[in-house]
């Protein structure tokens, strides 16, 4: 079978595009794989953080197109033609913002009219951690011409199936990521490295965003460690915004 991805992928960041490549690197053990990326994710007037592209060395062995930039329609249509010419049987697309729907309901549209590529969706999110201008209006466009929606938590299938009652829908779970490589240390060896050995480690990791709550987190920390001295909160990612707050805090 033939299996593309329409989404991030090398040399851009975060975790949707760490995602698509290990489940594409998982599907390419039975199938030929090829993801269709974009070239651009995220115009940097409406990026907060500080780069979208990974620093380091390519270790992916996969094929990877940049086609796409969500937020320039005249990508759009070469985008759409470049998948279908490739010819797979099956598209697979990650949704979690709206920001992305309109790129993707015009591909979806021109792979609908002009093939019979089955369309398949994993979904993040159908209510979203942040505001989003006709949100449901937007998911709809994106979602409504799929063949297959796969949900990745309990709460986002009853959502979707809320908004798409006549849908095929599948409720799946979101995996553990298995990219890491956990076996260098035990939590013993690991704390010992980080020179907190004897402490009880509560660890806060990824992109810093507001809606996290990491806000509430530190405001409660105070309280922790009066009942819990060798509590120790650890904070490891990449602000996405204004950091000063987190600071104060903090202090």
């Amino acid at each position: 079978m033939k299996i593309a991805f329409l989404g991030p992928a090398y040399p851009l960041r975060g975790g949707i595009a760490q995602f698509i490549a290990l489940l594409a690197e998982e599907l390419k053990k039975k199938n030929y794989v090829k993801i269709f990326s974009f070239r651009k994710q995220y115009p940097k007037l409406f990026f907060p953080g500080k780069d979208q592209f990974e620093k380091g060395e390519n270790t992916l062995d996969l094929e990877i197109q940049s086609v796409l930039t969500p937020y320039n329609p005249f990508t759009w249509l070469s985008a759409a033609i470049k998948i279908k010419t490739w010819k797979p049987d099956v598209l697979i697309l990650k949704y979690w913002i709206p920001f992305f729907a309109p790129s993707f309901g015009f591909v979806i549209l021109f792979l609908k009219i002009f093939s019979k590529i089955k369309v398949v969706y994993l979904i993040d999110n159908i209510e979203f951690h942040e505001k989003w201008f006709c949100s449901k209006i937007l998911t709809q466009i994106a979602l409504g011409r799929a063949d297959e929606l796969i949900t990745l938590s309990n709460s986002v299938y009853k959502d979707a199936r809320k908004l798409f009652p006549n849908k095929m829908i599948t409720k799946g779970f979101h995996p553990t990521y298995d990219c890491y490589d956990l076996d260098r240390f035990d939590n013993d060896s690991a704390k010992k490295k980080l020179g907190l050995t004897g402490k009880k480690v509560i660890l806060f990791f990824g992109y810093i965003k507001q809606y996290k709550g990491l806000d509430l987190l530190l405001e409660a920390f105070s309280m922790v460690i009066k009942k819990i001295s060798e509590a120790h909160l650890l904070i490891v990612g990449e602000v996405y915004g204004n950091d000063q707050i987190y600071y104060e805090l903090i202090k």
